[in-house]
This record gives C-alpha cells, sequence and structure tokens, in this order.
C-alpha cells in the first residue's frame, strides 16, 4: 500500500510539474495550466476563480478550484459535487454517462454546441498510456506525452431538461436514417433528408446536421 501511495504522489507531481509546458498543436491551451474561470454550484450560484485545465481526459473527473492563481490549497470538485464548471475557453456539465475506460456513473463533458440541442464530447485513450495496477505496482505507467488531438471522442446532446442522447452508440450508428430522423422530426425539411439518406445527412455529417437544426430552431421559435 505504502508503494502504492508512493506511485500516486509520482503520479500526481508529473500532472502538475514536467507536464505543465504541454501545449496542443493549436496554440489555445497548455495542458495542465491554470486559467481563470467559474464553477456553478447545485444551488445555481456562479462562483468565479481559477481552475487546472488538464486534459480532456482528466477533466472528464474532476476539477481543481483556486480561489487566488497563486493559491496552494484548491478545492477538488467531482461530478455531483458541483452543477457545471468553465476554464478558460472550455465548458464543462455535469452529466448521468460514464466515459469508456472508467467506471464512473456521472462525469463532466465538455460542451462543444450550445442550441436548441447542446453537443457534447467525451474523450477516451484507446491506447491506455495511463496505467494504474494496484495489484502490481511496477506494471503501471504514466505516459502524458500525447497530444489531446490523438484522443477518441463519443459524440452526445440533448435537448434542455431532455434525457442525453448517445449519438455514437451503436443504435444510432446502425439505424441512424430512422433514428435521428425520429428525433428531428419537429423539423420536417431536415428529417426527411436524413430519412431519405441525401447527401450530406448521413452519419458522417452528424454535427453539421445539428448545427442546420439548430439554425432552424431559432429562427422558427423567436420571441
Amino acid at each position: 500500500m505504502k508503494k502504492l501511495n508512493n506511485l500516486m504522489l509520482l503520479f500526481f507531481t508529473l500532472a502538475f510539474s514536467i507536464v505543465s509546458p504541454a501545449q496542443e498543436p493549436d496554440g489555445s491551451v497548455k495542458l495542465f495550466t491554470i486559467y481563470p474561470g467559474y464553477i456553478v454550484t447545485n444551488s445555481g450560484d456562479t462562483l468565479k476563480g481559477y481552475l487546472m485545465l488538464k486534459n480532456k481526459i482528466s477533466n472528464q473527473g474532476k476539477v481543481f478550484f483556486f480561489k487566488t492563481p497563486d493559491s496552494k490549497d484548491p478545492v477538488k470538485y467531482k461530478p455531483n459535487d458541483i452543477k457545471a464548471y468553465k476554464v478558460a475557453d472550455r465548458i464543462y456539465e455535469c452529466m448521468k454517462y460514464s466515459p469508456e475506460y472508467t467506471t464512473m456513473r456521472y462525469c463532466f463533458l465538455l460542451r462543444t454546441t450550445d442550441g436548441a440541442i447542446n453537443v457534447y464530447k467525451a474523450y477516451y485513450d484507446d491506447k491506455k498510456r495511463i496505467k494504474i495496477d494496484e495489484k502490481d505496482i511496477w506494471n503501471s505507467k504514466i505516459d502524458f506525452s500525447f497530444s489531446e488531438s490523438e484522443l477518441k471522442e463519443q459524440i452526445l446532446g440533448c435537448r434542455k431538461g431532455e434525457e442525453l442522447q448517445n449519438f455514437g452508440s451503436l443504435e444510432y450508428l446502425l439505424k441512424f436514417k430512422k433514428k435521428m430522423s425520429e428525433y428531428l422530426s419537429d423539423c420536417t425539411e431536415i428529417a426527411k433528408k436524413i430519412a431519405n439518406k441525401e447527401v450530406g445527412y448521413v452519419y458522417g455529417n452528424l454535427e453539421k446536421i445539428i448545427a442546420e437544426y439548430n439554425s432552424w430552431y431559432l429562427e422558427n421559435h423567436k420571441k
């Protein structure tokens, strides 16, 4: 157990020091870096502060909140502790979903599209470059050299107050024209194009289809 604790200590030491200069190819953010942001509490209050942007996998399970950028005593929040948070330009919401290779029932999902249908993405590393083997610590490995662009993603989405749709599930993959045309049935034009498998309205165009639906919804539901 002592060896395992030492390994975990090494894990966090690496996470907060050696990896800190890592930057994504587009130059937008530096991984394992503290950025201004906020948390939304379960009671709906917004608390501004500074948060640790680790990477798209790690930020799904927890986030560290600092009152000041040089604070040494962050507060750790896990899913269900808070409703949502923003770090740098990334907004996460607590949702009932279990990302690949985890046992979590709830996680923080990255919101990539805001509209009538919000789009979320869950990330996982199919190469399993972070591995903690509690039975054999010498079989553990920690590799932070990967770029976020190498991660696999799962696309999800939902309307406000409705059940989260896993657009990456086998049901959507195998029955896309049926499932998606039903889901967007209030827009008969788009639903018909999906049902007829027209060019640009198949599974590979999922995000484009949702963007088009959101534009249609906004135009036709103006107050």
